[in-house]
């Protein structure tokens, strides 16, 4: 597929993509709630976390392939909500990976990922970006790899909110080459929730401030 073709096909198709028909669904944890559209067809979610570090994710179906053609998957809205007692702090990352390719001779496959980050209710950004590709093998009349994707976002302070909404993935093959995650292919969202201090918190640190000060005054004084 020619390069520049492809990139066409790539702004228009996602500023063509409207979500429909969403299931909304709510799993809520300690530390926070995600609310996200069921209605796709990469089904089930699932959870993970380490430390303060959290995530979810979604195995993409083998049913996501395509060979000749090109296709607009959409994928999972969704919204994470820190609950009472915590916030949202630090980097936001999303990551896509094993989406595989093939290509015969001088056919040529094309993948992408857009959609619109909001933080606290507000939009930050609309992206469409090109997924990287990884070529692990190259041979005279066939080509083979996988696309991925890795970006991150830091608002550089905390919030109570974040949401990825419009969300898509866009695939695109030539005659004698496909693109499909063999239903090995996976899509992760990770993000950090804190505890937010208690009142009571920043009264004995305060009060450790103060006396610190005074023991230091009282050696400079002798």
């Amino acid at each position: 597929m020619n390069r520049l073709l492809a990139s066409m096909i790539f702004s228009v198709g996602f500023g063509a993509c409207v979500q429909a028909g969403a299931a909304t669904v709510s799993q809520s944890f300690a530390e926070y709630t995600v609310t996200y559209d069921d209605a796709t067809v990469l089904g089930s979610i699932d959870f993970f976390s380490s430390g303060s570090r959290f995530g979810f994710g979604w195995n993409l179906p083998a049913s996501i392939s395509v060979s000749g053609t090109s296709a607009l998957v959409e994928l999972p809205s969704f919204t994470v909500s820190a609950n009472p007692g915590y916030t949202l702090t630090g980097s936001i990352g999303g990551y896509l990976d094993k989406l595989y390719f093939g290509e015969l001779h001088t056919a040529s496959t094309f993948a992408g990922i857009g959609g619109t980050l909001s933080l606290d209710g507000n939009t930050v950004v609309s992206f469409a970006s090109p997924l990287t590709r990884t070529t692990l093998l190259s041979l005279p009349g066939l080509t083979a790899g996988y696309y991925s994707y890795a970006g991150s976002t830091d608002p550089g302070a905390s919030f109570a909110s974040f949401g990825v909404s419009d969300f898509a993935l866009l695939i695109a093959a030539t005659d004698y080459a496909a693109v499909s995650g063999l239903g090995q292919a996976t899509l992760k969202v990770e993000f950090s929730a804190v505890p937010v201090p208690e009142p009571d918190q920043y009264a004995l640190l305060l009060a450790g401030l103060c006396m610190m000060s005074l023991v230091a005054r009282r050696r400079l004084s002798r």
